[in-house]
């Protein structure tokens, strides 16, 4: 099967414009061959079963994140009545970001070390600044991303007049969405009024690759050379010329008239020149003010989701997913059986060769996964290597069992009505209704 490098797994396409693309064509750049009504209805049909099938599997997981992320929550509006220990304390937070990559990974992100941060934040922002990111503040950092794409962005430079009338338009690196995982700790470069309880979890949408820096807490704007230069350079050589010339008149016993005169011209010089390094200073200030107006304007639009809303966020990118990656498999072995079967390298090149060719969307389908979740749920055989679907009425049955399987164990009235019944000590012909109450 084929292997891209400069593609990745994530289906840039809604579960339900998918299915009317199946079905229907629509949105195809060349003419597709949809199905037959009866044949459309049927595939609908499955469709919406395996998302209800999708949406029950998942709700035991939502259910186990939010008890995971309860201790380490910045918003939560309750009261705990349990503490964990420092033991506790790490391992649960261990736990807690170990279920928050592989989620991260189901929603098709990728992860990004600490050597790929450090090499992708060397250099200077878009605006020109040197950010200096203290990493020993952080007690856990990770970094993941979908999406390595081409934007644009407007630049002014002062050495190019024009483009402060008309703006420079650059094509610049960027990920397409980005999520930052975090947890503080004590350190000399910690704020004082740091929350080292919590993990907070951020999630951007293009951000640039050399302002990558800007999403993180403790990061500080750093003077670059010619700033330095700029400053210090014209403060050390006033004063060094104004010393000099003290020394030089004490040292050779000139006339009081001169030497006074001689102080006087070398003050001035000297306070011309440290004006000069005010100024270039007060510049470097400006610069530095309105790079965090321009940081607060661009992360209010670029900031999509925080903390318990990234999980949400997360949870529901995962799942559709998994929808669109088990329903496209199925839509080829049972739309269009071989007698002979479907390998699964045919399969995987026939996705991605159609996604070009009629939607002019690249992909690098991952038909391994897609493959071993059509198995375990059993809507497909694997005859000596060849792949066969089942009977879409099967299928549509299969998916409907596990369902209401999932949903008995999850919880429906039914099941917490048997749970009380068997937790009271009362025969359960006693008490008809568990939401019944007796007034005297």
């Amino acid at each position: 099967m084929s292997i891209f490098l400069d593609r990745e797994h994530f289906i840039p396409i809604r579960y339900p414009e998918l299915i009317d693309f199946l079905c229907l064509g629509k949105g195809a750049k060349v003419a597709f061959s949809g199905m037959a009504i009866e044949s459309a209805r049927s595939f609908r049909e499955f469709a919406l079963a395996l998302r209800h099938y999708f949406h029950f599997h998942n709700l035991q997981r939502f259910q186990q994140l939010k008890e995971d992320y309860a201790p380490f929550d910045p918003d939560a509006d309750t009261i705990a009545l349990t503490k964990l220990d420092s033991v506790q304390e790490n391992e649960a937070l261990a736990h807690f970001f170990d279920e928050m990559g592989a989620l991260l990974k189901d929603a098709n992100y990728l992860h990004l070390s600490r050597e790929e941060m450090t090499k992708i934040m060397q250099g200077h922002s878009l605006w020109g600044l040197e950010m200096q990111v203290h990493w020993d503040i952080f007690q856990r950092l990770e970094m993941y991303y979908r999406g390595d794409v081409k934007g644009k962005r407007s630049y002014k430079v002062w050495y190019r007049f024009w483009t402060l009338f008309k703006p420079e338009i650059r094509e610049v690196a960027e990920f397409n969405r980005l999520v930052v995982l975090l947890k503080q700790q004590p350190s000399r470069h910690t704020q004082n009024d740091a929350d080292l309880k919590s993990v907070f979890m951020k999630m951007f949408k293009d951000i640039p690759k050399c302002d990558l820096e800007m999403v993180l807490p403790g990061t500080r704007v750093r003077l670059n050379k010619l700033d330095k230069g700029m400053i210090f350079y014209p403060l050390v050589t006033g004063f060094g010329i104004f010393f000099y010339n003290v020394l030089a008149h004490i040292f050779s016993f000139r006339p009081l008239f001169a030497f006074a005169g001689g102080i006087a011209l070398s003050w001035g010089l000297a306070t011309a020149l440290a004006g000069y390094a005010y100024r270039a200073y007060y510049t470097y200030s400006v610069k530095k003010t309105t790079y965090s107006l321009r940081l607060t304007q661009s992360l209010y639009y670029q900031n999509l989701d925080s903390n318990a809303g990234v999980m949400h966020r997360l949870l529901d990118e995962a799942e559709e997913q998994e929808c669109r990656e088990v329903l496209l498999p199925y839509y080829y072995l049972w739309h269009e059986p071989n007698e002979q079967g479907w390998s699964s390298q045919e399969l995987d090149d026939r996705i991605e060769k159609d996604f070009e060719k009629y939607l002019d969307v690249k992909i690098d389908f991952e038909i391994e996964d897609a493959l071993a979740k059509l198995n375990r749920i059993g809507l497909i055989r694997n005859q000596n290597g060849k792949l066969f679907a089942i009977s879409i009425e099967d299928a549509i049955k299969k998916l409907s069992t596990h369902k209401l399987a999932r949903s008995q164990s999850v919880g429906t009235p039914d099941s917490a009505k048997s749970i009380v019944e068997q937790s009271s000590h009362k025969p359960p012909n006693q008490e008809n209704n568990m939401f019944q109450i007796e007034f005297r």
